[in-house]
């Protein structure tokens, strides 16, 4: 049985999807530039940026040696795991806190 460990880049990598997803919810410039665009663009524009997110962390760890991902095979498997991390905890914000991102309209 394969047991699910949370690497440390999985939990920076939720943290950035949180941040995201209240940034481009909340902050108001951010907010009316993201919401000025249809479904799709907006959807483009945070996969960009979340690419863009875990991109950085494994630079991080490649370029700056931080212990987030090792530079081998297994950390493109972290970064894949990280990555929907960031997804799940981004989309999981985005649903709880809708109600409070129309408040702020």
């Amino acid at each position: 049985m394969q047991t699910f460990n949370l690497s440390t880049m999985d939990v920076v990598m939720a943290v950035l999807g949180i941040f995201t997803s209240l940034a481009f919810g909340l902050v108001p410039q951010l907010k009316a530039w993201f919401d000025a665009g249809d479904g799709a663009r907006r959807s483009a524009v945070m996969l960009a940026f979340s690419l863009l997110a875990g991109l950085v962390v494994v630079l991080s760890s490649c370029v700056f040696h931080l212990t987030f991902v090792e530079c081998t095979s297994n950390g493109v498997q972290l970064f894949i795991q990280s990555f929907v991390a960031f997804l799940v905890a981004n989309q999981t914000t985005f649903l709880m806190a809708e109600p409070l991102y129309k408040k702020n309209v």
